[in-house]
């Protein structure tokens, strides 16, 4: 009886560790499939999506009616916006607003972080913010919201990405429209917006992978 106890006892020993250890497996596995420095921020179809050199835009009730493919250009153009849709959470970060921004021609309004990450022995902060451009001659001063990548490597700024940003000036704006994979592939499309319509003055790619190295 007693030899038949040390088999049982030996045997739920054994099926306990194994237990652990595919537990530990499986945790370490969960781990290492999320911990990716790069992040999806943005809309793929941005890849795929083609625009016009130049759209009208119907700014005035009293203006000419939007052609159906001006209609089709500008609904594209909305779509792919996603910088209100973004998740993030208000922070003060004085050395955020530092490495931002110019003190001398903007100043930050507000914070917020997005997601945050390692690549290496550098750290990788998804940021979003709203900022007030100093410029003069206008009632009312321009402004710009933005998603921008800041890398530190010791705890000092090694590089800035811009993957959003949105500058609007009383009667025109400037619009840098990106889409970061997984894979630190950045793309941006860019335009400018006037009260004649809208300008697409073209794309770019690059890898942060080569670029933060």
């Amino acid at each position: 009886m007693k030899n038949y106890l040390i088999i049982i006892l030996a045997i739920l020993s054994i099926a306990c560790i194994k237990t652990k250890k595919e537990i530990t497996e499986n945790t370490t596995n969960i781990k290492n499939k999320d911990d990716k420095p790069f992040r999806e921020i943005g809309n793929s179809l941005l890849l795929t999506t083609k625009f016009a050199k130049k759209w009208y835009v119907q700014i005035y009730n009293e203006a000419e009616a939007m052609s159906k493919n001006d209609s089709l250009n500008q609904n594209n153009l909305e779509k792919l916006d996603f910088f209100d849709s973004m998740i993030s959470k208000k922070i003060i970060n004085l050395q955020y607003e530092k490495d931002l921004v110019d003190k001398n021609t903007s100043k930050i309004d507000s914070i917020f972080v997005i997601d945050s990450a390692n690549l290496g022995n550098k750290k990788l902060f998804y940021v979003k913010s709203y900022k007030t451009i100093i410029e003069k001659g206008y009632d009312f001063p321009p402004t710009e919201k933005s998603i921008d990548l800041l890398v530190y490597k010791n705890n000092i700024l090694f590089k800035k990405v811009n993957i959003y940003s949105d500058i609007s000036y009383p009667f025109a704006k400037k619009i840098n429209l990106g889409y970061l994979n997984t894979l630190g592939i950045l793309y941006t499309k860019s335009f400018n917006i006037d009260e004649e319509g809208v300008n697409f003055l073209g794309e770019k790619q690059q890898d942060l992978n080569k670029l933060l190295k």
